[in-house]
């Protein structure tokens, strides 16, 4: 798990703060995620049919014991919603978040923006004042929202 933690989890995920994901890209980060599960814990013998088998997602999650690769990667995009909104509002990444894309999206692009999203996670998690949580760092700690 080691090796997981320190090379593969970062580098899958290196960026994916500003992500706008599909459920189909969260899919295949979960798939990913699984296989490499998969490959550290390798497959089990067994004993009556004399045969290997290969492990379930939920036996592989149990050995883990950690979240899977989608909540880090929310908990780590709420982190970083929290930094943006107390960032100082000349600053270049605020221009960015409060600017609005205008005219058509180019084809494959996701359909919502980066702030819809966070918006929709935040209501998923059930933070209603969000704005407010996001701004006082010292409120995260206590909502386990705060990442690894």
């Amino acid at each position: 798990m080691t090796l997981y933690n320190t090379i593969i989890k970062p580098v899958l995920l290196y960026g994916a703060e500003t992500w706008s994901i599909t459920k189909k890209g969260e899919h295949q980060l979960q798939v990913f995620g699984n296989k490499v599960y998969r490959k550290i814990f390798g497959g089990y013998f067994e004993q009556s049919t004399q045969t290997w088998k290969r492990r379930h997602n939920v036996d592989i999650h149990g050995l883990a014991k950690q979240p899977n690769i989608v909540a880090t990667m929310n908990a780590n995009r709420l982190r970083w919603m929290g930094h943006l909104m107390r960032v100082d509002r000349n600053r270049a990444a605020w221009s960015i978040y409060t600017s609005t894309p205008q005219g058509r999206r180019l084809p494959g692009r996701p359909r919502s923006c980066w702030r819809n999203e966070m918006i929709r996670l935040c209501q998923k998690w059930r933070l209603d004042d969000w704005k407010e949580a996001l701004m006082e760092a010292k409120s995260m700690v206590g909502t386990g929202l705060t990442g690894p």
